[in-house]
């Protein structure tokens, strides 16, 4: 059975050759140009799947290893500030194992004092270390200034060298009330009255009292960072790493109370040392710098053990940071060697051969280019061409 062919099927039939061929020159060319040969999920859906995989596991690796490169600055910043500190804490060692082993004269006790006030506050410096906006002892508390040296109003004690004595003593405001001590007696039956000079200029006299002798002042080592630890995010799964060191275990907190006692019958003076709180490598050289002060010797030795364990915190926090620096050189050359991997398998799905897409480019072209000249003829054809 014959079966006839219409001009309508034949321009039907040559309608759909040249879609199909545009589709396919169109399809080579987004090749050509991103070089590429799987552009969209239709190309290959299960060579799209691993490549969708690949890049979000190289962006994943990619994110991990900015984490830890940005950790690893402030850590080492962390390291230098802890060598810093640890020198200052050995020194101040040395101080008060020479001060306690004495003796020493009150100038060469006062000159050590000078000293380890110096070294108070080069520790509270490095213990506010600031990196790039952040401190690096505030725990998770980054923007808060930790540390804090406060002293509480002062209370000072005179000999006028006229057989009088002064107590001076500040409140909170900085009004300063005076005691003034004098012997109304004989030497040998001394007896002792007190001159109250209040802040409004007034005044009121009393028999002298053992308190109108003594001098009390505390100094506060404040903490206000935070005792949480920081992370960050190295892995799979929500892996995390602690970054940071908290300074209240570090450096420590707490108070130092210095109390002095004159004795008018000796004209000499006692003092004593005493803490509270919890006490660590800041306080407790704070509390040699106040033994030195008033010469007392227990408290100078309790200071020389509260910075012994300051220095082993030192070297436990040294140690824990530098596993701290190895794990992430470990981790980055992992996940460097993963990212290479996924790269590849990328490229072996995705890259296209720039050879073969060019020459089946060029084939889609004259197909195409064919196509339209077909086209060009048929569309000429007239009844006028069988007669």
């Amino acid at each position: 059975m014959l079966t006839r062919t219409t001009s309508s099927q034949m321009s039907n039939s040559l309608i759909k050759y040249m879609a199909k061929t545009q589709d396919k020159f169109n399809k080579l060319s987004t090749q050509l140009a991103t070089q590429k040969k799987i552009t969209s999920i239709t190309d290959d859906a299960v060579a799209a799947k691993s490549i969708l995989t690949a890049k979000k596991d190289i962006n994943l690796y990619n994110g991990y290893i900015t984490n830890m490169t940005n950790a690893q600055y402030e850590l080492q910043a962390v390291e230098d500030t802890i060598n810093g500190t640890n020198k200052q804490a050995t020194r101040a060692l040395d101080i008060a194992m020479m001060a306690s082993n004495g003796p020493y004269s009150d100038v060469e006790l006062s000159a050590f004092k000078q000293e380890v006030e110096g070294i108070v506050q080069n520790i509270k410096t490095y213990g506010n270390t600031n990196y790039t906006g952040s401190y690096l002892f505030s725990g998770a508390a980054t923007l808060t200034q930790p540390f804090e040296l406060q002293d509480a109003p002062a209370q000072t004690f005179k000999n006028n060298g006229d057989g009088t004595y002064t107590k001076s003593v500040a409140d909170e405001e900085g009004n300063i009330t005076t005691y003034t001590m004098e012997n109304t007696g004989t030497p040998e039956s001394p007896v002792w009255q007190t001159t109250i000079t209040k802040p409004d200029s007034t005044t009121e006299t009393r028999a002298t009292t053992a308190d109108d002798w003594k001098t009390e002042n505390t100094r506060n080592i404040i903490y206000n960072g935070s005792t949480e630890t920081r992370q960050i995010v190295i892995g799979a799964e929500g892996l995390e790493e602690t970054i940071s060191v908290t300074g209240d275990k570090l450096f420590g907190k707490g108070s130092i109370t210095t109390t002095a006692v004159f004795d008018p019958a000796t004209g000499t003076t006692t003092g004593t040392v005493t803490s509270s709180g919890e006490e660590g490598l800041l306080s407790s050289v704070a509390k040699l710098a106040a033994a030195l002060e008033v010469g007392d010797t227990d408290a100078m030795g309790s200071a020389m053990k509260g910075i012994q364990t300051g220095i082993e915190h030192i070297a436990e926090s040294k140690t824990n940071v530098g596993l701290t620096l190895n794990r992430f050189d470990t981790l980055t050359e992992a996940y460097d060697n993963n990212i290479m991997n996924l790269t590849e398998l990328r490229s072996s799905l995705e890259d296209a051969d720039l050879t073969t897409l060019i020459t089946e480019w060029l084939q889609s072209q004259y197909a195409l280019e064919a196509s339209y000249s077909l086209s060009s003829q048929m569309m000429s054809i007239s009844i006028m061409n069988y007669i």
